[in-house]
């Protein structure tokens, strides 16, 4: 399993190895999940600091 902190920093270097290995991943599906998801937490933690 890869770091995703490396995958951020690394994207092609990612993409060049999975398809070098034969293995179907979607770097670009991954990074964009990534995004979001910390988008999220951070409107989450504005949330929680507001309700404080």
């Amino acid at each position: 399993m890869l770091d995703i902190n490396f995958i951020r920093q690394n994207p092609q270097k990612v993409k060049e190895a999975c398809e070098k290995k034969n293995v179907k991943c979607d770097v670009d599906a991954v990074l964009s999940l990534d995004k979001e998801k910390r988008e999220l937490m951070t409107k989450s933690e504005n949330l929680k600091s507001q309700q404080n």
